[in-house]
């Protein structure tokens, strides 16, 4: 037979009286650009580009070389819907449920490794309060690939490792908790945070006075020089439990020194209200408990 008459009893033989074709087995070189499947359209040039609706697998699907997906369509300031991936149960879900994909790579001859993994799951499957979860899985010195970084519903979360390079790094608020802050190393704050240090001049009067904000965790005390009374600072109330506030007599132009005053304090033995400094190098440190400065630390002064 010719090879049109092999083709034409190919399509005869397979031929199902629904109009459909069974088992043609292999079809290069087919052009169906602006056909359907599904009721989708399909080819690149069509109008209304579609796609295939559903892909089933009980186990692994491989794709060889390089997919793209391509959407195009009139918005400008959307976000289209690419790809969907789908995890149904036959059973109950329960937490942990949910789809990942993994990222693996020839690593030597003939050994391919699974370097990432990225896991979306359900942290909560209670009907109206679902919560999900975002997780990036690493491998390390060979080891199976696992949890590094975790975004959940509420709290971002990630293995004991540095965070470098990140440039600056703003916080909108710094509050401690019941449970507190834990910092298991050492922690570095720069001025730039507002823990460098300042000077502060009290006024030209007798007593000259000034009050320390808290802007900066150490303040060097200048003196005005004027009159015979002690000058006065006063520290106001401290924002969150453990804040440190330290005074250094910088500048000593005052015969009877200067008194750090905080509007709210516990001194030690619960007497006085004030520490008097008198001579420059004279040092102070105070401590914030929540609700009163604490004196943590005195080089030379006096409490009043």
């Amino acid at each position: 037979d010719s090879q049109q008459e092999l083709v034409v009893k190919a399509l005869r033989d397979n031929l199902n009286t629904d109009g459909s074709w069974t088992d043609l087995g292999s079809v290069t070189t087919t052009d169906i650009n602006g056909g359907t499947i599904d009721g989708a359209t399909v080819g690149a040039s069509s109008a209304s580009t579609g796609s295939f609706t559903t892909l089933t697998s009980t186990g692994a699907v491989t794709e060889g070389g390089t997919s793209t997906t391509t959407i195009s369509d009139a918005g400008t300031a959307n976000q289209p819907l690419a790809i969907e991936i789908i995890h149904e149960t036959s059973g109950t879900p329960t937490t942990n449920i949910g789809v990942s994909m993994d990222f693996t790579v020839e690593t030597s001859a003939s050994n391919n490794e699974k370097l990432v993994k990225i896991s979306v799951l359900a942290e909560d499957t209670t009907a109206g309060s679902e919560d999900g979860a975002f997780i990036i899985s690493v491998m390390g010195a060979g080891a199976t690939a696992t949890e590094q970084f975790r975004v959940g519903t509420a709290t971002i979360s990630m293995l004991d490792n540095n965070v470098t390079n990140v440039g600056d790094l703003a916080l909108d608020s710094l509050s401690a908790d019941a449970t507190g802050i834990s910092v298991d190393s050492q922690l570095t704050i720069a001025s730039s945070f507002g823990f460098g240090t300042d000077t502060l001049t009290t006024s030209s009067a007798d007593p000259g006075v000034a009050t320390a904000t808290l802007t900066k965790a150490t303040t060097y005390l200048v003196s005005d020089a004027t009159g015979s009374a002690q000058d006065v600072v006063t520290l106001i109330d401290g924002t969150f439990g453990g804040q440190i506030k330290r005074f250094v007599y910088l500048t000593d132009a005052e015969t009877a020194g200067i008194v750090v005053a905080p509007t709210s304090v516990t001194m030690v033995g619960g007497a006085g209200t004030g520490t008097l400094m008198e001579d420059a190098g004279d040092f102070v440190e105070f401590q914030w408990e929540g609700a009163n400065w604490t004196l943590t630390g005195n080089i030379g002064g006096i409490i009043q």
